[in-house]
């Protein structure tokens, strides 16, 4: 391999050149060749969240390159990035560029981190405590690539889990006390599974306590509030006809006296 001295002609010109030392031959190359591939995994390879990927930046010219993840630039200036311990925030697209013509950009590489499920929860509608009858749907949610495609509900009884569903949503219809208890789901993808936090669901009946207190206490916010409306107007009535009237004195209008009787 004959050495080369590579230089770049001016921001107008989409070529670079290189020197052959031994033989002072010219050799052009178009900055159109930039190109970026991915080192460690294989290109077809899943990239797994944990994993140390490199991304290099390849061009017929030595000119110092420039990184753009998601079309955004990025501080690296090598022709190399190194991820150590990749995780999903570095998911995105990259491409890269010479420094004096970061117009010319190379391909898109898109990365795509994976891994498995995580903050996996469960939310209720419409509230934890309902009253029987009502329809309750429970919702599984949790975030992972590829996304979840098993969902496993269960509810604990004593010592043992019984299977309640399979869907991301678990609906229970017409509620019964006996649907009251501790759910939680089970989520999985290629790369793992989690458990759930567990929710608890209260099915009352119309003679709980719950209701029988809180209806006690919306009846007596109702009751204070209609006293007031029929007891203040005439407090008021009374409290101004007590009250001596007052006049302006003629020669001060500024000053008011009361009248006598």
């Amino acid at each position: 391999m004959f050495p080369l001295l590579f230089l770049t002609l001016n921001v107008f010109d989409f070529i670079c050149y290189g020197i052959d030392l031994d033989t002072d031959l010219i050799h052009y190359y178009s900055l159109s060749d930039t190109i970026i591939s991915i080192m460690r995994p294989e290109e077809n390879e899943t990239i797994k969240e944990g994993k140390n990927v490199s991304l290099i930046c390849e061009n017929n010219c030595t000119s110092e390159v420039i990184w753009f993840k998601n079309n955004e630039p990025l501080p690296e200036r090598a022709s190399v990035i190194f991820f150590s311990d990749i995780s999903s925030h570095d998911s995105g697209n990259y491409s890269c560029a010479t420094k004096h013509h970061s117009s010319s950009l190379s391909d898109v590489f898109r990365i795509s981190v994976e891994y498995e499920p995580k903050n996996t929860s469960v939310s209720v509608r419409p509230a934890p405590e309902v009253i029987r009858g009502s329809n309750v749907t429970l919702t599984c949610s949790s975030n992972a690539n590829p996304a979840v495609d098993i969902f496993l509900w269960y509810k604990i009884d004593g010592d043992h889990c019984l299977k309640m569903g399979s869907q991301a949503k678990l609906q229970l219809n017409n509620a019964e006390t006996a649907h009251s208890g501790h759910y939680f789901c089970v989520v999985s993808n290629k790369h793992g599974r989690q458990n759930s936090t567990v929710l608890t669901l209260k099915v009352l009946t119309t003679f709980s306590p719950n209701i029988f207190f809180m209806g006690i206490y919306f009846a007596f916010k109702v009751s204070t509030i209609l006293f007031c409306l029929f007891l203040c107007p005439q407090e008021e009535e009374r409290s101004t006809k007590n009250r001596p009237r007052r006049e302006c004195n003629g020669d001060n209008c500024f000053k008011c006296l009361p009248l006598s009787n």
